[in-house]
């Protein structure tokens, strides 16, 4: 079975394993602090799981970009920040490409517990959104997982908490 992890509001669109090289400036908005929030679906063992995620997201001088924090509440269920939790929270956000007002990127050294399996590795594809909504999402992402791949979708909405100037956008 797949797992359908809903990871808040614009992880949605997450896992084909890429390997997306971390380099200088993947992130144009440096330094700063941003939070992205909302609900996302998971699958796995457990179909249709709903969670709140909240992330916070540090972007450094050079563009470089990783969670700082990462946290699953409840959604449509109680077992969200429970028996479904990320067992790491500093996870690297990877640029693949970037237009005009969007880009693809990756989350990576992604570990999440999700109920009796687990979701490890690298969760792509991921869509950032700037040139409207600052946004997250994912229609269906997809990280490796033990006893089955992990997917996920939904929207994050992404705000400013400090430092940054502007939205969180790619070059």
């Amino acid at each position: 079975m797949n797992k359908m992890l809903a990871v808040a509001s614009s992880i949605a669109a997450i896992t084909l394993f890429g390997a997306a090289s971390a380099s200088a400036a993947d992130f144009a908005t440096a330094p700063g602090t941003y939070r992205a929030e909302g609900d996302l679906v998971l699958y796995q063992t457990i179909p249709n799981v709903s969670c709140h995620v909240t992330m916070d997201i540090a972007v450094d001088a050079a563009g470089n970009a990783k969670t700082t924090s990462v946290v699953f509440s409840p959604g449509n269920t109680t077992l969200c920040g429970s028996l479904i939790r990320p067992l790491t929270t500093n996870w690297d956000l990877v640029k693949i490409s970037s237009g005009v007002n969007t880009g693809q990127f990756q989350f990576q050294n992604v570990s999440v517990q999700a109920g009796a399996g687990t979701c490890t590795g690298t969760l792509t594809p991921l869509t950032l959104n700037w040139g409207g909504a600052n946004q997250i999402a994912a229609t269906t992402a997809l990280v490796s997982g033990s006893p089955t791949v992990c997917q996920v979708s939904g929207v994050l909405d992404v705000t400013q908490i400090s430092g940054a100037s502007g939205p969180l956008r790619m070059p």
